[in-house]
């Protein structure tokens, strides 16, 4: 249960108050960001690697967290971050990194999962783990197109 816990928090980072899910965001950007060191012509694929481990992987341990005697009151406990994580590092499948673009990924990403616009919010409404998932991983598709406008106009 202790791994579930792990993994579901984003390494424990969803455990720092206040505003668990920036505190996660942040960690990924710091993943992202490590993905940018690495030649350019392997950052894409790294960001689809890195984006589906963490979202399997995230799915099922906060799946095990959400199930445990500790949380059955919550259905969306704040310190499960992981969806932080893939929403956060989805956000930059189309862009290259740079630090212009993880600022305003960042931002755009966190805009997106606060405000859950329709649709994102429609996919808070699904049950389990699933739902913890997916209404992040659509609120980085948002942030992740409008960050590859915002690079071919302004970015770049």
């Amino acid at each position: 249960m202790i791994l579930a816990k792990f993994i579901a928090t984003g390494f424990f980072s969803g455990l720092l108050k206040p505003a668990p899910g920036t505190w996660g965001s942040l960690v990924a950007i710091g993943i992202v960001y490590m993905i940018g060191l690495l030649a350019p012509s392997i950052q894409k694929k790294s960001i689809v690697a890195v984006f589906l481990i963490v979202s399997i992987v995230g799915t099922y341990a906060t799946h095990l967290y959400i199930q445990s005697d500790i949380n059955k009151k919550d259905k969306d406990p704040s310190e499960v971050v992981i969806d932080e994580w893939a929403g956060q590092i989805l956000t930059f499948i189309l862009v290259p990194i740079n630090p212009y673009t993880l600022l305003a990924g960042f931002i755009l990403f966190r805009f997106f999962d606060i405000s859950k616009l329709w649709p994102i919010s429609a996919f808070e409404k699904i049950k389990g783990a699933a739902g913890i998932m997916l209404d992040d991983i659509v609120a980085g598709l948002f942030a992740a197109v409008t960050l590859r406008i915002l690079y071919e106009y302004y970015l770049k």
